[in-house]
């Protein structure tokens, strides 16, 4: 562009190779396609009855069945070592159920034991059970110092946290428990799902999307089993599939990340994404997740040592779309010599008593039908590993109606309060009826700001559907009152919406549709374009508002038919399943008059002439900033380059240190 500007005052120079590489590298071109109608998969996972058909009943870990005896004999062992000759005056009252428990695993031997006969006994059984070598190791390492923790010489905490081998070992436990359990509940829904699209007769899973969230604690190697079964299924049948990896232990969701990715090579329809922030037990956090986004949740060994079990289990409700799986693994009733491994740990006893303080399947399943909104509960129970527990979400309105998660959100409607109004046909749509409209011709900002106020105190979630541009007077031939009127009251509004909402801050921003009727300018479309300021506006606002939650809907139908009940339904549909979908902001719904089907419609760059391969490879990598995202966790530098053209400018990682040396400063833009 520069050598273009020099080069215009002389008559007759030959400009070709400038604009050639104009045309080349920077001017791009709007491409409309058609989009997907991405429906949530939760309506087609199996019943609890076609799971348990499915094999998860199989009995996969029959060693662990036949190391029972020989395991308990073992910790029995460590135990009479640990009594004789024990002072029980010296022990302390916090260790009494440990105490008991050493004295009630004495009781089945009918011998006297010594260390080399119980190391005699170890070594057998590692010959004999190699697949379970963890947990003979942990009964080796907590049985050999067990007197010592008797005796307050060690603290049990400590030695159960030992160090980094400790923590492997057990992690390597947890994967015999529930690892097993884990795959055979996601290849029954696998099969189950790929049975159902061969069959045809919901149609093609290739327009749904099956949303996972697995709140995991280092279980990454038992997770990537079922990454594969995902993988295939979504091959197989072209499901859209977005799993939400959680995981508290940022170095834990590094290592899964580092290990999924390596898997994900060249695939396009199972996103991932990792998450660090979520902590199941923290309420304040959990509401800023939409209510009802996800088709299943997975959490294994998460509840048994919360505070408050019924609130975590509702928090858990909040998040799954109706007839939603939940899926937990939970230990309920384990073989005695667990108690020599995590009985180490205070939260494994009951404070008041010498039990344990896991839950039976009988509280498993009252507490899950006292909070009301799972249809049916099922467990799939075994002494040798974490016992099963799936609940289904209702799909009954009525029950639905009375749940926290429908009555902590709302959703303000700026359209007309009439029968015939597009917000008044989409209310019956809608996931709640706490409903409130501002009409444009009685609403003034005063009133907007009193109404917004409310109900980002009253409600945890708030979805806004402003609708006034729909409504909005065409623009007349010979008139400017159209675009007068859009300035001063549809954009002006807007903007001091935004403004109000960042005023109050609420912990969840709420989400906002912004429906124009024909503005956008794909094929087809009438080009209203006296909506063009607006769809300029928001798109400008949302690079500075919540990524993904403020949204572009453009509605086009003839006059006559804008309000039909297949385009209003559409219209609900979309906004529902659009709050969690990442790859478009901007949607076109059009309405086919003569099949009376509506067709998504959305766009995306492409490169007005393509390039080179060679040339593109050669050309330094590019990175995305995400501003209040990636600003504070990933580094980044701007590079000049040699050219000085602000076109040429890039962003590259900067790989320094996080700690300023004396003198410096750190600017954040």
């Amino acid at each position: 562009f520069d050598k273009l500007n020099a080069a215009a005052d002389l008559p007759n120079a030959d400009r070709c190779e400038q604009l050639d590489t104009i045309i080349k590298d920077y001017c791009i071109e709007r491409i409309w396609m058609d989009s997907p109608i991405t429906k949530s998969v939760a309506d087609l996972l199996p019943s609890l009855d076609q799971i348990r058909n499915g094999g998860i009943d199989v009995v996969s870990n029959q060693d662990l069945i036949d190391s029972i005896e020989p395991f308990n004999e073992l910790a029995a062992c460590y135990a009479q070592i640990a009594i004789k000759d024990l002072d029980l005056d010296v022990v302390d009252d916090l260790l009494g159920p440990l105490l008991n428990a050493c004295q009630f695993l004495v009781t089945i031997l009918h011998e006297q034991i010594t260390l080399h006969s119980i190391q005699i006994r170890l070594r057998h059984l590692f010959d004999r059970f190699p697949r379970l070598k963890p947990l003979l190791i942990s009964l080796d390492t907590y049985g050999s110092r067990l007197k010592a923790i008797l005796t307050g010489d060690q603290n049990g905490f400590d030695v159960f946290f030992g160090n980094n081998e400790t923590e492997q070992t057990l992690q390597q436990i947890k994967t015999i428990i529930s690892g097993n359990k884990t795959q055979q509940i996601f290849h029954a829904i696998c099969q189950y799902l790929r049975i159902l699209n061969e069959q045809g007769s919901h149609g093609s899973l290739s327009d749904r999307r099956l949303r996972i969230l697995w709140f995991a604690s280092g279980e990454h190697l038992d997770v990537l089993p079922v990454l594969h079964l995902l993988l295939n299924l979504s091959r197989q049948t072209s499901l859209w599939i977005d799993l939400h990896y959680v995981d508290m232990d940022p170095v834990q969701l590094a290592q899964a990340e580092q290990l999924f990715e390596t898997h994900l090579f060249d695939q396009t329809h199972l996103n991932i994404i990792y998450d660090q922030t979520i902590d199941l037990f923290n309420n304040e956090i959990l509401e800023k997740i939409p209510f009802e986004s996800f088709d299943i949740v997975v959490a294994a060994n998460k509840l048994q040592d919360c505070e408050d079990l019924m609130r975590s289990l509702i928090n858990l409700r909040h998040l799954l779309a109706p007839n939603g799986l939940l899926l937990l693994l939970e230990l309920t009733d384990v073989p005695l010599y667990f108690d020599l491994i995590f009985g180490l740990l205070d939260h494994w006893w009951l404070p008041s008593s010498n039990e344990r303080a896991l839950h039976n399947i009988h509280q498993w399943s009252t507490v899950l039908q006292e909070i009301s909104g799972f249809e049916n509960v099922e467990t799939v129970m075994s002494q040798y590993e974490s016992t099963l527990i799936i609940a289904r979400k209702t799909i009954s309105n009525n029950v639905l109606q009375t749940l926290d998660e429908r009555k902590h959100q709302a959703w303000l409607i700026f359209a007309k309060n009439d029968p015939q109004s597009l917000g008044h046909n989409i209310i019956s749509l809608l996931p709640c009826s706490n409903i409130r409209f501002l009409d444009i011709s009685t609403s003034t900002i005063d009133k907007i700001r009193s109404v917004l106020q409310t109900m980002m105190t009253t409600y945890k979630q708030l979805y806004i559907v402003f609708a006034w541009p729909f409504e909005q007077t065409r623009l007349s031939d010979n008139s400017d009152l159209g675009f007068k009127e859009h300035e001063e009251s549809i954009c002006g509004t807007f903007i001091q919406l935004l403004q109000i909402i960042h005023a109050v801050s609420p912990t969840f921003l709420p989400f906002m549709f912004v429906i124009t009727r024909h503005a956008q300018l794909n094929t087809g479309s009438d080009c209203n374009i006296i909506e063009s300021p607006l769809i300029g506006l928001v798109r400008s606002l949302m690079v500075e508002y919540v990524q993904h939650r403020l949204k572009l809907i453009d509605l086009q139908a003839s006059p006559t038919m804008i309000n039909e009940s297949v385009l209003v339904h559409a219209l609900a549909q979309y906004m529902e399943t659009s709050r969690y979908t990442k790859n478009t902001d901007e949607m076109v719904l059009r309405l086919n008059t003569n099949e009376k089907k509506v067709k998504h419609i959305a766009w995306h760059y492409e490169m007005l002439r393509t390039h080179d391969k060679k040339e593109d490879q050669s050309k330094l990598k590019q990175i995305c900033i995400i501003p209040q995202q990636d600003a504070n966790q990933q580094p980044f530098r701007l590079r000049v380059p040699p050219s000085r053209f602000l076109a040429e400018l890039t962003c590259i990682p900067d790989s320094r240190t996080k700690e300023l040396l004396p003198g410096m400063v750190e600017i954040q833009i």
